[in-house]
């Protein structure tokens, strides 16, 4: 057996193992998850995240503080008006685009870059970094109840006024305008008046564009807040609230199963295929949630937003 002197010498000469984070607060939280399973398979390496402002709008780091203490924390301002998710960029920035492919299957195939999004690139020992969106990332119970604690702990833990008397919804619009994401307003509308009818509680609508979704939601009961909310404020608000309706969105993921973990007698709502993706994602943990599927049109985005 090595002392752990010489354990911790050979840990700092061996290059960290680089976990690439893109995306809003849902994508880092499966990142998250990524780091947490990488490093109890991989006790013996040490680790660096990079947190990457490219995509669709330019993002930042929203989870700093769940991150493990003395872990080594990067953030890479590479976002521009045109710049779209791309993993391969910075191979392709050393190599050049015309051997770009050739270079990243050759690293895949040695898995020293690996990918959890691609089942013949799985991460080894002796990987260097690890990319990908990590959508739904299976990882052990244990590593999964760690990650809920840590967020249990720190962020929902709530500090503005409580919610659970009042219905929730995630109504995403700001960064999907122009795309074919947003789901049209009357399809919500349908859902929501259904629960009213039951439980008789406003709704708080949980928005990057609130002002906007209040007015589109504005056939049912709401319940008014002063602007729009922080990211982990949505999170908190909508794991606290009664009755929760989630939109494809991965914040609206992220609430569904942190309800289904620490309230799982609470009722969510998820679009139909999401809500079948989530039940089989939980189901891999063994864990029941009420989640009631949903069906859906896509709305088309009025001209004024689009501009």
């Amino acid at each position: 057996m090595f002392s752990k002197s010489i354990q911790s010498s050979l840990r700092r000469l061996i290059p960290p193992i680089q976990i690439h984070v893109w995306g809003g607060l849902g994508s880092q939280l499966f990142a998250l998850l990524a780091l947490e399973e990488a490093q109890s398979r991989y006790w013996f390496r040490r680790f660096r995240i990079v947190f990457h402002s490219s995509g669709v709008t330019e993002r930042r780091p929203d989870l700093i503080g769940l991150l493990p203490q003395g872990l080594d924390i990067a953030i890479l301002n590479d976002f521009s008006v045109s710049s779209e998710f791309d993993s391969e960029r910075p191979i392709a920035s050393i190599c050049g685009s015309s051997i770009r492919s050739h270079v990243v299957r050759l690293l895949q195939r040695m898995r020293l870059v690996a990918s959890w999004d691609d089942a013949s690139s799985q991460p080894a020992f002796w990987t260097l970094q690890i990319r990908g969106h990590y959508r739904m990332l299976r990882v052990t119970p244990d590593s999964m109840n760690r990650v809920f604690k840590r967020i249990l702990d720190d962020k929902l833990e709530i500090r503005s006024p409580h919610f659970d008397s009042m219905n929730a919804m995630h109504f995403r619009i700001g960064d999907l305008v122009g795309l074919k994401g947003i789901i049209d307003p009357k399809s919500l509308i349908g859902v929501a008046k259904s629960i009213q009818n039951r439980n008789k509680l406003k709704f708080q609508i949980l928005s990057d564009s609130a002002e906007i979704a209040s007015d589109y939601m504005s056939d049912i009961d709401l319940y008014y807040s002063d602007g729009n909310l922080g990211t982990w404020e949505t999170v908190e608000v909508g794991y606290k609230s009664e009755v929760f309706v989630g939109t494809l969105s991965k914040i609206s993921y992220w609430i569904v199963i942190l309800r289904a973990l620490g309230r799982p007698g609470m009722l969510s709502y998820l679009p139909r295929t999401s809500a079948e993706e989530i039940t089989d994602y939980l189901a891999h943990y063994k864990i029941m949630a009420r989640i009631i599927p949903y069906d859906y049109a896509l709305f088309e985005t009025p001209p004024e937003l689009v501009e």
